[in-house]
């Protein structure tokens, strides 16, 4: 059953942060969920962003306007919160993996679309052998 835009918890007040600090040597990925507006050069379908920098002081983003969007459409089989948790694991693999790789399918894949909406509300949304291969190398 769908939940009305009162039932739903209010993302948009929160902003979350997760960064490192401390010397280059030490510093950790960023990992950031912006709720504002987004600038040029983001293609329309794009759920989140990782930069991969010449540092390795990699940046990541999830466009939360558009994760709310996708939840809008298929509310009625995920609820917001997985759906985030799933394009946060996403973009945090870029970072772990220092990489813009994507796979044909699973957690992985490029566009999120309604296979993978409905493989997630049902938990079967995962890494798929190749990624878990290539993270346990890194």
């Amino acid at each position: 059953m769908r939940r009305s835009k009162k039932q739903r918890t209010c993302w948009s007040r929160y902003a979350f942060r997760w960064s490192g600090a401390g010397s280059p040597a030490t510093q950790v990925p960023e990992m950031r969920i912006i709720a504002g507006q987004l600038g040029p050069g983001i293609t329309e379908s794009a759920l989140g962003i990782t930069i991969l920098a010449a540092d390795h002081h990699n940046r990541g983003a999830v466009f939360f306007a558009r994760v709310r969007a996708m939840e809008d459409v298929y509310g009625y089989l995920i609820d917001l919160g997985r759906l985030l948790g799933y394009v946060l694991a996403h973009e945090i693999e870029h970072l772990l993996l220092n990489s813009k790789a994507h796979s044909p399918e699973g957690i992985m894949i490029a566009n999120f679309a309604e296979p993978e909406v409905l493989r997630a509300s049902q938990r079967r949304l995962r890494f798929t052998p190749s990624d878990r291969e290539i993270f346990s190398r890194k």
